[in-house]
């Protein structure tokens, strides 16, 4: 979390997912920090295991990333052909 005396940054990465950056910056709000804020996603791709969600109170937010993909779900390896045009794989390893 990175202060400025206009605006709170926030960068995602290893040590600071989606959901854990938007809980700094609920609380960084719960302590009267209203100043805009900026929650930028690393190049590359993210995944998110469960919803981002969105209140009333998180608004005033600037989600940004250069060359960043965010995705709603694992990638699901490992495909094989099943019955005609049907792919198949195993996906219960891949879920919370």
């Amino acid at each position: 979390l990175s202060a400025t005396a206009s605006a709170l940054d926030l960068r995602i990465s290893a040590g600071l997912p989606p959901h854990a950056a938007l809980k700094k910056l609920r609380e960084a709000r719960k302590a009267g920090d209203t100043s805009p804020a900026t929650i930028f996603f690393p190049e590359g791709t993210t995944e998110l295991l469960t919803p981002l969600t969105l209140e009333a109170t998180d608004s005033n937010i600037t989600f940004t990333g250069t060359q960043s993909t965010l995705i709603g779900g694992p990638q699901a390896p490992g495909w094989e052909k099943h019955t005609g045009e049907l792919g198949q794989t195993n996906v219960p390893e891949l879920l919370p």
